[in-house]
């Protein structure tokens, strides 16, 4: 048997002439002559495709009889879309105290996929809850690191994290005043929740409401991590700035100013190999922001993540404390 070529589907075009096909089969044209047998009747040959054109049955025929014996290798590929993992958290701002729901948004192709849920962000994830829909209560306000993993046939194929913001409870209405002669000034309406610096002596300082949310979404690979979703949600007015620090960033700075909808920062998403540090900082002057800071791993763990404030007199981001 001569050697496999391989050639493609369109091998006859109209007009051609018997040397035409065969021809590019062998990959130089006017070169065939003895390549290819057939019988003495039909043979192509440069003389007898100069004189008749060759039928394309007889040529359909042929391609056919290759491809069986193994001299073509006739080939032909298709894509296939990638499948997708989130979550949606039902209210998307829970309260301290109620339950809130959270839902997996899965692709067809992780259907029969085990869920598992991990709401204490501990590093190790040990994801103590499993469903596609499951509920969970935190007890106490404050950011929280949620993540959801998607296994099947052993194998972990997606995890999402989101930082979900859970709200203080309503506090009671006070009781009404006893009647007085005097009149009684109104008591002065708070506007913002507190942010208190653990190592300062100059009291609190307002932060900015809502606090925003940095939310990150993406597939863990041995390598590193694919980023398809970088995304601050932040009030409006407020200034959005993200770094990439570390070989193998796709930009270095990229600056945004929230206009009350979500901030992508699509410039940052991507191919991010393990070591690469993602820092995104949210500032509004006067008002305490909202630090975050990603640490890419590799081994198909997830990133590092660290919560952090800016307050508007220092620099470098403080423990958040909210009162």
């Amino acid at each position: 048997m001569g050697p496999r070529v391989r050639v493609s589907l369109a091998l006859w075009q109209p007009g051609d002439h018997g040397e035409d096909v065969f021809a590019r089969v062998a990959g130089a044209r006017g070169n065939v002559r003895s390549h290819i047998a057939a019988p003495s009747e039909t043979r192509f040959s440069p003389e007898a495709g100069r004189r008749r054109p060759a039928r394309p049955d007889a040529i359909a025929l042929w391609i056919a009889l290759l491809a069986a014996s193994g001299t073509l290798a006739l080939t032909s590929t298709a894509t296939a879309a990638k499948p997708e993992a989130d979550f949606t958290v039902t209210p998307s701002m829970p309260t301290a105290g109620m339950a809130a729901s959270y839902d997996a948004v899965v692709s067809p192709a992780y259907r029969g996929a085990t869920i598992g849920w991990d709401f204490d962000g501990d590093p190790v994830h040990a994801f103590e809850t499993q469903g596609t829909s499951v509920t969970h209560v935190y007890t106490t306000p404050g950011e929280r690191q949620v993540s959801m993993r998607v296994a099947l046939e052993g194998k972990v194929k997606a995890l999402v994290t989101k930082t979900v913001y859970v709200n203080s409870q309503p506090s009671a209405a006070p009781a009404p005043a006893p009647i007085s002669p005097s009149p009684i000034l109104p008591s002065p309406i708070p506007t913002q929740p507190e942010a208190l610096d653990p190592g300062g002596a100059d009291g609190a300082t307002s932060a900015i409401t809502p606090f925003p949310i940095v939310r990150i979404a993406g597939e863990l690979l041995r390598w590193g991590a694919r980023i398809r979703l970088l995304v601050v949600m932040a009030p409006s007015g407020t200034s959005v700035t993200a770094r990439c620090l570390g070989k193998g960033c796709p930009l270095r700075r990229l600056a945004r100013r929230s206009h009350g909808r979500p901030v992508r920062m699509r410039g940052l998403e991507g191919r991010l190999i393990a070591g690469i540090r993602l820092e995104v900082r949210v500032r509004q002057p006067g008002f305490v922001g909202k630090y975050t800071r990603f640490r890419i791993r590799g081994g198909g763990r997830a990133p590092l993540r660290d919560d952090q404030c800016l307050r508007p007199d220092r620099r470098t981001p403080v423990r958040c404390e909210f009162s």
